[in-house]
């Protein structure tokens, strides 16, 4: 499996039993993007960025729920709180997370140029993994293919 910064520019294909999880640490502010293709998309199948700290995480995501598609964001902590879910036409999404300090503001795009904002979090997370995920069912065929990855990383200055 590639590091994330391995990889920015290029496609790569994720699925439940290859690559669920393809990451990057990352130290500072920093914004990541990309557009999501999925094949053989099910109920409660789902794929987006996300942030991650042991049990805490933050994440933008697309899952499938009853014939339509909705974009979630939200977090993990002792807690879980989730924004208003947004349902969308369509499978290919562009999502996208930027951090700055402990805030994130996350958003999706249909054409990856206009991004509409879908939901922000305050989490407080040191050593974080940041990077694609996807979920699905044991067994299930769907995958996601992630194109146009972009990620701007600004690194956190030490003041003595």
């Amino acid at each position: 499996i590639p590091a994330m910064n391995d990889i920015t520019g290029e496609n790569i294909i994720l699925d439940e039993k290859v690559s669920p999880f393809v990451y990057e640490n990352i130290d500072g502010d920093f914004e990541i993007s990309a557009k999501f293709i999925p094949e053989h998309m099910s109920f409660t199948d789902s794929f987006g960025i996300y942030v991650v700290n042991g049990d805490c995480c933050g994440y933008v995501k697309m899952e499938a729920k009853s014939g339509r598609n909705c974009i979630k964001s939200g977090m993990v902590d002792v807690i879980e709180m989730e924004n208003p879910k947004v349902i969308v036409d369509g499978a290919e999404i562009y999502l996208k997370i930027i951090k700055r300090e402990n805030h994130y503001t996350t958003f999706f795009s249909k054409d990856g140029k206009q991004y509409i904002p879908c939901g922000e979090f305050t989490l407080v997370l040191n050593d974080i993994e940041a990077g694609f995920l996807v979920s699905s069912f044991q067994g299930s065929k769907f995958q996601v293919e992630v194109q146009d990855i972009c990620k701007h990383v600004k690194a956190n200055k030490n003041v003595a």
